[in-house]
């Protein structure tokens, strides 16, 4: 009868030969193509995946920004990243990474499922489609006729509409398998209906976009500010927000329109104008926010003041002014209200900044989460920008949990 060490022996074995071992020709041929795709250099953080071993942590959100390493570059599959309420879910081990050459400029998400992205590089640039939230990925070239930097407005079902440069826009009713160029552009005088996108056009205009006709025109009664910033889609209870500066006193201003333009409210903000640039206006329900930045460019920009209504926007009061110490200086993209009651912001540091107070204190959330470039607003959710310092996105309907997108 074997001893007792024999038979310790012989338990060990077969655990060891029943554990499936790591995809490790998978991982290297991945790692392989992404060399080959991408010609800058690279400073790594060695990352051993040990079996039984949990994974160290690397601080990406360090004065000097590190990329993983190819293989695992973005974060392992099946990561979850969480802190203060907020879950970034990894990539899991269902699929390989769709990948776009270039890197991607825009994500637009319609609705929860639906979903595009656009990455361009020094040839040409390359439109992704998802019809499950962001799981799978289908992608084609773009026709050259459509410009080096296209501005995406996705309507609903498969309509898609280009715009470039002036009033030139391309339409697609397919998803963007097949485009045409939109009827030419007419100086009209319009309002904006149930289903159409705002842009901000040169010197403040702003555009209406439909899906059948690309460009529509201006409003016929334009928004009583100086205009530098439109919401692109009406809010749930049909309202369309723009923010800017007053004409008269370079004070921030906002207007809002509950009939598509036909009519505006005028509201100035109590902020110096001095340091204002833009307001933007981020929605939840009842609750308004309005955040008034300064500097002009790519963001990110500094926070001059938030004001917060919880009557829809008829009344605001100032919750965090020009100068407070708790939080970040700078801010990189949109303000997102949580269903919780809390903001969510991408400082200009990289980091998450959640607020339980309306935006009058903000705390950075702590090392669980992978660095940030920006947050964008779309009609479906929000988007979260360069991941990692990388040229990762991640999509969410609430702001609170965010999923991964298998494109690159």
């Amino acid at each position: 009868m074997p001893d007792l060490d024999e038979r310790l022996a012989r338990g060990r074995t077969a655990v060891l030969d029943a554990i499936d071992q790591p995809p490790l020709e998978t991982l290297r041929a991945r790692a392989t193509t992404r060399r080959r795709r991408r010609t800058s250099v690279r400073a790594g953080a060695a990352l051993a995946v040990v079996v039984g071993v949990t994974l160290a942590v690397v601080r990406p959100w360090s004065a000097e920004p590190r990329s993983l390493p190819d293989e695992v570059a973005g974060g392992p599959p099946g990561a979850v990243y969480t802190d203060a309420g907020i879950t970034l879910n990894g990539l899991d081990a269902l699929g390989d990474v769709h990948e776009m050459p270039g890197d991607i400029t825009d994500v637009e998400f319609p609705d929860a499922d639906r979903g595009y992205a656009i990455a361009c590089d020094a040839d040409a640039c390359t439109l992704g489609r998802t019809a499950d939230g962001g799981l799978t990925w289908q992608s084609s070239v773009l026709p050259a006729a459509l410009g080096r930097s296209p501005d995406l407005l996705p309507f609903a079902g498969d309509a898609l509409v280009v715009r470039s440069d002036g009033h030139r826009g391309w339409i697609s009713s397919d998803g963007g398998g097949t485009w045409q160029p939109a009827p030419a552009a007419t100086d009209a005088r319009v309002i904006a209906r149930d289903g159409e996108i705002l842009r901000l056009g040169s010197g403040g205009a702003v555009e209406v976009w439909s899906p059948r006709a690309g460009y529509r025109g201006e409003f016929s009664n334009p928004p009583p500010i100086d205009v530098r910033w439109v919401g692109s889609v009406a809010t749930a209870s049909g309202a369309w927000w723009v923010g800017g500066v007053d004409r008269g006193t370079g004070r921030p201003a906002i207007a809002v329109s509950t009939d598509g333009g036909a009519r505006w409210t005028r509201i100035v903000l109590p902020a110096p104008a001095d340091n204002a640039a833009s307001v933007q206006v981020s929605v939840s329900g009842s609750r308004t926010y309005a955040m008034v930045v300064s500097g002009d460019g790519p963001w990110p920009k500094a926070v001059v003041a938030i004001f917060h209504s919880a009557d829809g926007g008829k009344q605001f009061t100032l919750t965090r002014a020009l100068g407070t110490r708790t939080g970040p200086e700078s801010v990189s993209g949109a303000l997102i209200p949580l269903l919780d009651g809390r903001l969510l912001i991408a400082g200009g540091n990289h980091r998450w900044y959640v607020s339980s107070d309306d935006g009058a204190t903000f705390t950075v959330t702590g090392e669980h989460l992978p660095a940030v470039g920006r947050l964008g607003m779309t009609a479906g959710g929000y988007v979260a920008y360069n991941l990692f310092n990388n040229d990762w996105a991640a999509f969410s309907s609430d702001g609170s949990t965010w999923r991964k997108l298998r494109t690159h």
